[in-house]
């Protein structure tokens, strides 16, 4: 048997005070709040646990974002240990002198990371029209094709 239930026999076969009565009855409102009042804690508790979980995945999110943007500025290849990098040093996102500089020191530091620059300059004659010259070709032989390439001389 519980409190509730010994208060509740209390108050019906007791010879009390109406005012005694009035307390007694009181106190099974508030044993009866009990249960109602834990389960809105428990709600709460949940509630705030998902709360912080969402909050903790937002801000994971936002730092994947952050070092994959600066990987694609710096042309960095490996996005996962640039992430290493960042937390272990502790790089501030906001601030771009910080990434920058961080950034120019992992460069000098381990340039195997970092995809190499192509400059534009090597290849065909951009000038040279190349859907014309083939189609010169098209309906020759391989003979007049070996006639009209170029020699090597070496």
């Amino acid at each position: 048997m519980n409190i509730k239930d010994i208060l509740s026999d209390v108050v019906k076969s007791a010879d009390l005070s109406d005012e005694n009565r009035k307390t007694l009855n009181d106190w099974l409102e508030q044993f009866e709040n009990v249960p109602k009042e834990q389960q809105l804690l428990n709600t709460i508790e949940q509630l705030t646990t998902q709360r912080d979980n969402a909050e903790k995945s937002l801000n994971e999110l936002i730092y994947k974002n952050n070092v994959a943007s600066l990987a694609e500025k710096y042309s960095f290849s490996d996005k996962g240990y640039l992430e290493y990098l960042c937390k272990l040093n502790n790089i501030d996102f906001a601030d771009d002198a910080v990434s920058k500089n961080f950034m120019q020191k992992l460069q000098s530091d381990a340039p195997k990371f970092f995809k190499p620059v192509l400059q534009a300059g090597s290849g065909v004659d951009s000038t040279v029209d190349t859907r014309r010259i083939s189609k010169d070709y098209q309906h020759d032989d391989i003979l007049s094709l070996l006639n009209n390439a170029p020699e090597f001389r070496g």
